[in-house]
């Protein structure tokens, strides 16, 4: 098992390095990162060669954050976000979107090892062209109105779309989840 932690809290990188080891075992490859504006290219690469089987992000610098899933759409690998709980989820459930796992900031130890335990058995769910189409258009301040007249769908089936998407990605609410989920979409 492989494992690459990335996070711009150096205590994050370290905590969740041993608890890893100790769970998963001493021979369990993990390679922490510390992430900055600065040095973001350098951690690509690093992500690009290693390829692990499970990347675990904690940033709390926006522009990190999305260059960062921009990258990673070229991996394989299981992506575990963690987001502050009141910014981009309202739920504590574990839900995939391209294999991306958005789980608040605020799991314990025994939790965030669950989710990396069970994640190989959550059904990923793949939007279709639509649902992307919305979710792009609608964080790029396009209205559901203008959305339903381009579409020929109902305001109401632009909505239900657009909440559908939203509560399999965890439970994501507002502009800020919008802008994850378009992050995460590419």
């Amino acid at each position: 098992m492989e494992f690459s932690i990335i996070s711009d809290n150096y205590y994050f990188l370290y905590g969740v390095s041993e608890l890893i080891k100790r769970e998963f075992g001493f021979r369990t490859k993990v390679s922490i990162s510390f992430m900055s504006e600065k040095n973001s290219e350098i951690v690509f690469f690093k992500l690009k060669h290693s390829n692990p089987r499970y990347v675990i992000i904690c940033l709390a610098n926006n522009n990190c954050l999305k260059s960062l899933l921009n990258n990673l759409k070229k991996t394989e690998a299981e992506i575990f976000l963690m987001t502050n709980k009141n910014v981009f989820s309202r739920g504590d459930a574990c839900s995939s979107k391209y294999s991306v796992f958005i789980l608040p900031s605020t799991l314990n130890n025994h939790e965030l090892i669950n989710h990396i335990k069970n994640s190989e058995r959550v059904n990923k769910i793949t939007p279709c062209k639509n649902d992307i189409y919305i979710i792009k258009k609608l964080s790029e301040g396009v209205s559901v109105g203008e959305l339903s007249t381009n579409l020929g769908l109902s305001p109401k089936t632009i909505c239900n779309l657009r909440d559908k998407v939203m509560q399999q990605a965890g439970g994501l609410a507002g502009i800020h989840g919008l802008l994850l989920l378009r992050n995460i979409f590419g």
